[in-house]
């Protein structure tokens, strides 16, 4: 019988490790070689020897963005507050694209790592600035994470597309018939630049804040 309060043989690895290895993999291989059975096999343990410490994935994914320290330097800020709410989402972008894997973490339980946390704090701050009520601020805030969170995606996936010999957009390809069959869409998509200089993304921001604020943003 195994000594009272202690039940079956110890972990061969703690906690802190499990995070510490994860952020390693994450760090130095990319969220494409990450899994729950890649982080067992380089600690030599089970899969269930991690669930032992964490529910999820997530979970998991949520002490890793803890435990990261992040290096990206805080830029300096315009001193027009408008132009201060355009340049705080431009910089979380930048961010965020050193650390793509970060993405599915924020996205799932909507936390925020250190860096935007700051800027979430900087964007409150200006819009008392400008005198824009609580739940004007909220939903400006809720609104331009979502817009940095779909913006870092379509980034990451792009640039792995990009990575694979021989890869290009569905578009350029064969293209389906139901695209086809509306010459509108069609017209546009034989247009568009399959590279990401052919998107930008201040303007999606200038647009958003415009039209939410009833203010001229600049371009």
């Amino acid at each position: 019988m195994s000594p009272q309060g202690r039940i079956g043989r110890p972990p061969k690895v703690n906690r802190e490790q499990v995070v510490a290895a994860a952020a390693d993999i994450l760090a130095n291989d990319g969220p494409l070689k990450f899994s729950m059975r890649t982080l067992a096999a380089r600690l030599d343990i089970s899969a269930m020897g991690i669930y032992h410490y964490f529910d999820s994935k997530n979970d998991l994914l949520g002490a890793v963005l803890e435990h990261q320290s992040w290096n990206t330097p805080i830029p300096d800020l315009p001193d027009d507050p408008r132009e201060r709410l355009i340049a705080l989402p431009l910089a979380v972008i930048e961010h965020l694209e050193r650390h793509p894997w970060v993405i599915d973490v924020l996205s799932a339980d909507e936390i925020i790592d250190a860096y935007s946390a700051w800027s979430f704090d900087e964007f409150l701050q200006t819009t008392d600035e400008l005198g824009i009520p609580e739940e004007d601020s909220l939903q400006l805030l809720l609104g331009l994470w979502r817009i940095v969170i779909g913006e870092v995606t379509v980034r990451t996936n792009t640039a792995m597309r990009d990575s694979r010999p021989n890869s290009s957009p569905w578009y350029t390809r064969e293209i389906p018939q139901h695209v086809l069959d509306r010459p509108r869409l069609l017209r546009t998509l034989t247009q568009l630049d399959p590279s990401l200089d052919g998107y930008d993304i201040r303007k999606t921001l200038v647009a958003y804040l415009s039209g939410q604020l009833g203010e001229k943003f600049t371009g």
